[in-house]
């Protein structure tokens, strides 16, 4: 895993257990196991930190919503034996 990844997840880990403005930048960089200078080397600020997390949730949550409506995943809470039977389709939009 690169650096820069590792410190996107360490930062998620970290935000989810307290919170992202509570986690300071020692607390990141101990987390990720890279010193402050190598996490500056990839960041300019914490708050750069933050954005690429909140990017990188965008990019999941825009992968998982394209994979459900190519019928490739099922929605959330949705059993996907339970979708060979069922019509494609949007209700929504009245597509077949």
């Amino acid at each position: 895993m690169e650096i820069r990844d590792r410190i996107i997840r360490a930062m998620k880990e970290q935000a989810g257990q307290k919170g992202f403005h509570a986690v300071t930048v020692d607390e990141l960089a101990a987390a990720a196991g890279v010193s402050k200078r190598t996490l500056y080397r990839h960041f300019k600020s914490k708050d750069e930190v933050i954005a690429a997390v909140l990017d990188d949730l965008t990019a999941g949550i825009e992968r998982r919503a394209q994979e459900i409506i190519a019928g490739t995943a099922a929605p959330p809470g949705e059993n996907p034996r339970h979708r060979a039977g069922r019509r494609r389709g949007c209700a929504l939009h009245g597509t077949p």
